[in-house]
Formats: C-alpha cells, structure tokens, sequence
C-alpha cells in the first residue's frame, strides 16, 4: 500500500515537468515565429525593389542579373 501513494507522487512531479517542459517549448515556438514574420514582412518591399527575386518566377536568371545591378554586389558589368 506505501507503493500506491509513491507511485502517485511520482506521476505528479511527471506531470509537472511535462508542464513546464510544455510551456517552454511553446513560448520558444512562439518567439520563432515572431523573429520569422519579421523577416517575411521585408519580402514584398524586397522584391518590389528588385533586391530579391522569387526563383519560382518566370525567367530567374534575369531577374539575378537585376539584382546583381541593384544590390551592387559586382561594379565590373563584365562580372554581371
């Protein structure tokens, strides 16, 4: 019968844990989402700019080529 009352507290502290561990990892899942939204809010002033391209779009390598021009990554038009 000293087992019984044992095994109950046991499955408490369980619970407890599995809790806490829960409400860990939901916060931590909630902050993730957070820091990503803000970087998907850039995406459409991005793209509209032409400092981002959608690799899914017609035609992409023009579209790099664009974005090689405007991000001034390379000044040598023959690197473009």
């Amino acid at each position: 019968m000293t087992n019984s009352g044992s095994w109950f507290k046991n499955r408490n502290a369980e619970r407890t844990c599995l809790l806490l561990i829960g409400i860990i990892m939901a916060f931590l899942f909630w902050k993730m989402f957070s820091v990503l939204q803000r970087d998907f809010a850039e995406v459409d002033p991005r793209m509209a700019n032409g400092t981002m391209i959608n690799l899914n779009d017609d035609k992409p390598g023009e579209r790099m080529k664009e974005v090689q021009e405007k991000g001034m990554y390379f000044e040598d038009p023959k690197d473009i």
